[in-house]
């Protein structure tokens, strides 16, 4: 591995695997290869290490916060969701009927709901995400 001043640092082949290549996009600034023998790496990786641990603390604030918080309790009748999805053209899989049924589980409760719901293209995402809403 290069440094600045034409340093270079030799990695054991039993350690490869903990390196990884670096790309560079041409259109940001030059970047600035730090020395081996300099400091800037240490204090990079420390407010880096910080600004984690900050993050973490604030995604545990939060989801504390939500712990304790009520939310407005959202019921449709079956009636009406059974009539609801049989406006759609398909028919959903078991993982898409489990989910409709967990997110309608999550809304029904009195605690603010914290879900994430990805998939890839072209898999039925909008469609469970309607018929759960």
């Amino acid at each position: 591995i290069i440094y600045s001043s034409n340093e270079s640092l030799y990695v054991p082949l039993r350690s490869i695997d903990l390196v990884s290549k670096y790309h560079k996009n041409i259109d940001l600034e030059s970047v600035q290869l730090d020395s081996l023998s300099s400091t800037k790496w240490l204090k990079n990786k420390e407010k880096a290490t910080k600004r984690a641990y900050d993050h973490a603390a604030e995604i545990l604030d939060i989801e504390s916060r939500r712990q304790v918080a009520d939310s407005a309790v959202l019921r449709i009748s079956d009636k009406d969701f059974l009539k609801f999805n049989d406006e759609f053209p398909y028919n959903e899989t078991d993982d898409q009927l489990q989910a409709v049924n967990s997110i309608r589980k999550d809304i029904s409760l009195i605690k603010p709901m914290n879900r994430v719901f990805c998939g890839d293209v072209g898999f039925g995402k909008t469609e469970v995400e309607m018929r759960a809403a």
